[in-house]
């Protein structure tokens, strides 16, 4: 099965449950995706073959594309995620970016760093 390199190819600007991300019809080869990206395949249904219907971390029937983002979509119990037609949009002027370049736009949120308290040792 070919996959494609997600270091070197040009990828749809999308959103994606509200947030920014790069998207492909084609599978992408998951050792490729740069650190702070997050894969994930989408579905279709039988019915709709132009519409996502479910998103999973792989999905082998139906594969109706590929998306990076650069924060975790939480996904269900089952590893998987149902998609609506409002989930998934792409934009009328469709805007090609290197995932370096997605990053630079689109950096991942960085995690709050919780304070740590030293232990109270007394007066001297």
């Amino acid at each position: 099965m070919f996959q494609i390199d997600a270091k070197k190819e040009k990828l749809t600007l999308v959103e994606v449950f509200g947030r920014p991300a790069l998207f492909t019809t084609e599978r992408v080869n998951r050792a490729t995706v740069p650190e702070g990206l997050h894969a994930y395949d989408m579905q279709t249904s039988e019915d709709d073959w132009g519409q996502p219907c479910l998103m999973g971390k792989h999905i082998t029937a139906e594969h109706f594309g590929t998306v990076l983002v650069s924060s975790p979509i939480k996904l269900g119990e089952n590893g998987y995620r149902d998609m609506e037609p409002k989930d998934f949009t792409m934009g009328m002027k469709s805007r090609l970016m290197t995932a370096a370049e997605f990053l630079a736009a689109y950096p991942p949120k960085e995690r709050p760093q919780v304070k740590r308290s030293s232990p109270d040792h007394g007066a001297r």
